[in-house]
């Protein structure tokens, strides 16, 4: 399918997050395949050198860097992608053990986008449990090579699709979270 995909990340803009991995992949993937980036900057050099590098590479045409936009406007782009980016460099311990409370995440679930996450061990376990994505080291080929793989076949992309939508409807939306406490804080 040469319809063009839309690859889809929100968050912090700067150091940990893999994106110059992630920017760097680009220059691998299908070329219909396009990244979008909605950000709020917390590192300016660290925003200026991958602007710079989206310049000196010619890759402004593949890839949309938008900062310090409202959040209406991410989530509306959001509902239009293909795919969810979470990659997060195991540098601290917030970004080694994130998943549990990946903000980031969860809006890709609810949106049923399949994700494409940072190969660790909480990812591992969360997509072994609910099938919804894949996993890739943070090296621009290799993330490259597992997008393509995500839309290489129609089928293996529905999949993943529909468990995204089912993970969040089954567990990882506010009833469901809010029901396995209910019962502790007493509400009834």
């Amino acid at each position: 399918n040469q319809k063009k995909k839309k690859l889809f990340y929100f968050g912090s803009i700067g150091p940990g997050h893999g994106l110059t991995q992630l920017i760097k992949s680009v220059r691998f993937m299908n070329k219909n395949l396009n990244l979008e980036i909605y950000g709020w900057v917390v590192d300016d050099d660290y925003c200026l050198k991958l602007q710079k590098f989206l310049i000196e590479n010619d890759l402004n045409k593949r890839v949309v860097l938008k900062l310090n936009v409202k959040d209406f406007i991410w989530k509306s782009k959001m509902m239009n992608a293909h795919l969810g980016i979470a990659l997060y460099e195991t540098k601290s311990l917030s970004h080694k053990f994130m998943f549990p409370a990946s903000q980031k995440i969860n809006a890709y679930l609810a949106a049923s986008l399949p994700v494409l996450v940072t190969n660790t061990k909480d990812n591992k376990n969360f997509l072994s449990t609910y099938k919804c994505g894949v996993l890739t080291d943070l090296n621009p080929k290799l993330i490259a090579k597992n997008i393509n793989l995500i839309f290489k076949r129609k089928n293996f992309y529905n999949l993943l699709k529909k468990n995204s939508k089912n993970a969040f409807m089954g567990q990882f939306n506010f009833e469901k979270q809010f029901q396995k406490i209910k019962d502790e804080i007493n509400l009834d």
